[in-house]
C-alpha cells in the first residue's frame, strides 16, 4: 500500500512539474 501511494505521489509530482514547465 505504502509503495503504491508513494508511486502515485511521485507520478503526480512529475506531472505537476511538467505542467509548471509548460506554464513558464
Amino acid at each position: 500500500m505504502s509503495s503504491l501511494s508513494l508511486a502515485v505521489r511521485k507520478r503526480r509530482h512529475c506531472e505537476r512539474e511538467k505542467q509548471h514547465d509548460v506554464e513558464i
